[in-house]
C-alpha cells in the first residue's frame, strides 16, 4: 500500500493584517464574467511608487484642508486604485517567482514587489494615522471606525513592517534548504527568530502572544480555550480510533483490487471527465464560476518544471476584481483542484477582509467531499470507488490529526512563559504527542514525516494556520454524511447554501450550523461520520 502525502494543502501565501484591498469583493456572477482578464504581466517600476507617494501627499492635503469633499473624495479614488495596482502586481511578482524560484529575474521582482508593496502600506497608513488625530474633518472621516480599529490604526507601523519583511526573508530561506542531514536544526534555529519576530508583532497591536494575535486577527477564528480542549479531545478520543480503523478498511480494499481494478483507481485522479461531470452538476452561478477557474484566461496557473513552488492555492487580486488560483508540481491532480476551486467560488460571495479562514477551508475541503458524493453516483467499478472513498477519508482523518497536534504544538510555543530555544521545540512536541496516546505509531503507517518534521515544515510557512484545517475537514466531511442519508442532491444544496446563502459576516460555527453541517464540537458528529464511512 502507498505512503500518502498530509491532506492539507499548504496555503502559501503572505498573511498580514491590513492588505487594505480596498475593492469590493462581493459582486454578481455577471459582473465577474464581465471583468478583464488577469494580467500576470511585471510592470511594476520604482517611479509607481513615487506616483503612489504624491498622491498620498494629495489626499492628505485635502484632508487636512477638510474644506473640499470632492477634491479629498478624487484623491482617495486615485490613490486607492494605484494601491490596488501595486497590489496585484505584488501578487503577479510572486506568483512569476512560484513557477521559477531559482529564476533571478523572478526573484528580483518578487522582492522588488514586495519592498514597494511595503512602502505604499507604509505611507497609506501613516497617513491615515496623521489624519485620525490631526485632520479637522477626522470624525467625519472614521464616523464607521471602532475603538479597536483605532487602536490598532495607531501600533507602530513601521516596526511591524520591517518585522514582516524581515519574516519574509526567513521564510525565503526556510523553502531555499536542502533537506539533508542538517535541515531540521538549521529550520528550529530559523524558527526561533520567527517566533520572536512575530511575538514582537503581536505586542504592537496589544496582544500578549501571536497565537491569540493571530487567531483573532488574522485569521478569524471565534473559538475560546475551552473550546480548544474540547476538539482536541475528541480528536484523542474520536478521531484517532476512527483513524485506525479507515487505515485497516482502506488497506484491505486497495489491497484487493485486481491490477486492471488499480489502472482505473489511479485514472480517477486525472479524470478530467469527472471534473466536469461534477462541475455539470451544479446549476447557475456555481456552475459559472467554477468553470471561470478553468477557462478565464490566467484564472489558474498550472506550473511546471522542478523549480516551482510546490503547492497550491488561490488569492484575491482586487485590482482585477478576481481570484487566481495557482498550482505547484504535484499538486494538480483532480482532488487538489476541486479543493481550490472551492476557494475560488467562495471569493465571489465572500469578503476576503472578514471571511474566517476555518470557514475558507470548509469552502475547499467541503468541494473535496461534494465531490466525492457526486463520484458515488457514477459509473465507477464499486471497488474501486470505494477505495477511493477510504483513500479521500483517511487522508482528511491525517489532516485532521496532523493540523490538531501542530496547533496544539504552536500555542505553547507562543505562549510560553520562556521562549523555547531551539533545541527544545522537539521535546516540546513529545509532550502534545504524548496526549495522543500512539499516533506517532499509528501516523507512521501512512505518512512520511513524523509530527515534528511536519510541524518544521509548516509552522513557518503558515504561522498558527493550521487549526483552520481540523474542524473545517470534520465539518465538510458532513456533505458525505448528508449524501449517505439523504442522496447527492441534498449534499449539493447544502454546498450552495454554504458557498451563496449563508452570512458573509457568520463565523465558522454559525455558517455550519446554517448550512445544516455536523458541529466539530459535538460527540454525535463522530458517530454519525463513523456511520458514514464504516457503515457501523
Amino acid at each position: 500500500m502507498k505512503k500518502f502525502l498530509v491532506g492539507c494543502i499548504a496555503v502559501l501565501m503572505t498573511l498580514t493584517l491590513s492588505s487594505c484591498n480596498v475593492a469590493g469583493f462581493i459582486y454578481s456572477i455577471i459582473g465577474m464574467l464581465n471583468t478583464p482578464a488577469i494580467s500576470l504581466e511585471y510592470t511594476l517600476t520604482q517611479e509607481d511608487l513615487t506616483e503612489f507617494t504624491q498622491l498620498v501627499k494629495d489626499c492628505e492635503e485635502a484632508a487636512m484642508d477638510g474644506t473640499n469633499v470632492l477634491a479629498l473624495n478624487l484623491a482617495m479614488s486615485e490613490l486607492l486604485e494605484k494601491f490596488d495596482y501595486i497590489d496585484a502586481q505584488s501578487n503577479v511578482g510572486y506568483l512569476e517567482y512560484c513557477q521559477n524560484q531559482v529564476d533571478p529575474t523572478a526573484l528580483a521582482h518578487y522582492k522588488e514587489s514586495e519592498a514597494i508593496m511595503s512602502s505604499a502600506r507604509l505611507q497609506y497608513m501613516a497617513m491615515l494615522k496623521k489624519l485620525a488625530t490631526e485632520s479637522p474633518i477626522k470624525d467625519e472621516l472614521f464616523a464607521g471606525w471602532s475603538e479597536e480599529d483605532m487602536a490598532m490604526l495607531l501600533v507602530d507601523n513601521e516596526l511591524v513592517s520591517a518585522l514582516q519583511l524581515e519574516n519574509s526573508e526567513i521564510t525565503r530561506q526556510f523553502y531555499a534548504l536542502a533537506e539533508d542531514e542538517k535541515w531540521s536544526a538549521s529550520v528550529s534555529d530559523l524558527y526561533v527568530q520567527f517566533v520572536e519576530n512575530n511575538q514582537e508583532m503581536a505586542a504592537a497591536y496589544g496582544y500578549d502572544n501571536y497565537y491569540e494575535f493571530a487567531s483573532e486577527q488574522i485569521y478569524g477564528r471565534s473559538y475560546t480555550a475551552a473550546q480548544r480542549t474540547q476538539f482536541r479531545g475528541y480528536v484523542a478520543s474520536c478521531v484517532l480510533p476512527l483513524y485506525e480503523d479507515v487505515y485497516e478498511e482502506y488497506s484491505t480494499s486497495y489491497d484487493a483490487l485486481t491490477d486492471a481494478q488499480k489502472l482505473e483507481y489511479e485514472a480517477l485522479y486525472g479524470s478530467r471527465e469527472y471534473l466536469d461531470g461534477y462541475i455539470d452538476s451544479f446549476k447557475g452561478s456555481i456552475n459559472q464560476k467554477m468553470s471561470a477557474m478553468l477557462t478565464r484566461k490566467n484564472a489558474s496557473i498550472f506550473a511546471k518544471g522542478e523549480n516551482a513552488l510546490k503547492g497550491a492555492f488561490v488569492d484575491y487580486i482586487s485590482y482585477f476584481e478576481q481570484p487566481i488560483a495557482y498550482f505547484g508540481p504535484g499538486y494538480q491532480d483532480v482532488l487538489t483542484v476541486v479543493h481550490e476551486m472551492g476557494h475560488y467560488v467562495a471569493f465571489h460571495h465572500f469578503d476576503q477582509s472578514i471571511l474566517p479562514y476555518d470557514l475558507a477551508e470548509t469552502h475547499s475541503q467541503g468541494s473535496e467531499w461534494t465531490f466525492m458524493a457526486y463520484m458515488q453516483s457514477q459509473e465507477i467499478t464499486p471497488a474501486v470507488y470505494e477505495a477511493f472513498y477510504l483513500e479521500r477519508a483517511l487522508s482528511g482523518l491525517i489532516t485532521v490529526l496532523y493540523s490538531t497536534i501542530v496547533d496544539h504544538f504552536e500555542e505553547l510555543v507562543y505562549t510560553a512563559e520562556t521562549p523555547i530555544k531551539a533545541d527544545g521545540y522537539k521535546a516540546l512536541m513529545d509532550s502534545v504527542c504524548a496526549q495522543y496516546k500512539g499516533v506517532e505509531e499509528s501516523l507512521a503507517k501512512t505518512v512520511q514525516h513524523t509530527p515534528f518534521e511536519y510541524a518544521q515544515h509548516v509552522t513557518i510557512a503558515s504561522p498558527v494556520y493550521y487549526l483552520n484545517y481540523a474542524p473545517s475537514e470534520l465539518a465538510s466531511m458532513g456533505f458525505y454524511v448528508i449524501a449517505q442519508q439523504k442522496g447527492y442532491a441534498s449534499a449539493q444544496a447544502a454546498f450552495t447554501l454554504l458557498q451563496e446563502g449563508v452570512d458573509p459576516e457568520s463565523d465558522f460555527l454559525t455558517a455550519i450550523k446554517e448550512a445544516g453541517l455536523p458541529s466539530p464540537l459535538v460527540k454525535q458528529t463522530y458517530v454519525d461520520l463513523r456511520t458514514a464511512l464504516l457503515g457501523e
